[in-house]
């Protein structure tokens, strides 16, 4: 909004210590009654606006913080940020080296994790993690002004076993082309079957045999070596009384 004073902000949201606070730059919002049926532009933005400075102060009076995950899901071995926001005792931002959590995954014990702060953003608080484990993760950040009053800053996100293949279940017609060439072959459509015989090389050879070939079996002798076979188990299941 530009005056003889200069240019000034028409609209303006914060907070200040724990509630949120609100500036209208204008004075013409009684205007909008004319607008909308039944006053509805008027109306809305005023409930909107008064909701939005109660449940400010009801809402955030109650905690020194949040912090959340950027995701609710991930699969093992994704990256997982986590950023949180605290304050301290005088619901100022805080100022810190660094905040700690605790991160626990189902019933186990629970691990420390070190977020540091996030430059030019007093308050914030950052950490990187590595998903390791499946499960449900509950992380609960730990600061003096919030376990003084008993409050609980915390989040939970879920780590699942990598689902890739029951994802990505279209054909890869690139990939496939690709491990044919690697192994020497070739990619074939289903419209292009009846191809398929002709690509497939030809690795018949011509053995020449010029003697008449003679069977192991057609032979005089073998006859005389399965009867000398079967009459000498004849003698050793006489001579010891078998079956």
């Amino acid at each position: 909004l530009r005056s003889v004073e200069g240019s000034r902000p028409l609209h303006v949201a914060g907070r200040y210590g724990s509630g949120h606070t609100l500036y209208l730059g204008f004075n013409g919002t009684r205007r909008w009654r004319r607008a909308g049926r039944q006053a509805e532009f008027f109306d809305k933005f005023w409930i909107q606006s008064v909701r939005y400075l109660v449940e400010g102060r009801s809402l955030e009076g109650r905690r020194r913080g949040y912090v959340q995950a950027d995701r609710d899901r991930y699969e093992v071995g994704e990256r997982i940020t986590v950023t949180s926001r605290l304050q301290d005792a005088a619901y100022n931002p805080l100022v810190a080296p660094k905040a700690e959590a605790a991160l626990q995954v189902g019933s186990e014990s629970p691990e420390t994790v070190v977020l540091m702060p996030v430059s030019n953003q007093p308050g914030t608080f950052e950490a990187t993690l590595i998903a390791k484990k499946t499960g449900r993760h509950s992380l609960r950040v730990r600061t003096a002004a919030a376990e003084a009053e008993g409050a609980t800053i915390e989040t939970s996100f879920d780590v699942v076993l990598p689902s890739v293949e029951t994802n990505q279940v279209w054909l890869d017609t690139p990939l496939l082309k690709e491990l044919a060439e690697t192994s020497g072959g070739k990619y074939f459509d289903i419209d292009q079957l009846d191809q398929l015989a002709a690509a497939v090389p030809d690795k018949t050879r011509q053995i020449e045999v010029r003697e008449k070939p003679d069977p192991l079996w057609d032979v005089r002798g073998m006859m005389f070596v399965l009867v000398g076979l079967l009459g000498v188990e004849w003698l050793v299941r006489k001579r010891y009384k078998l079956l």
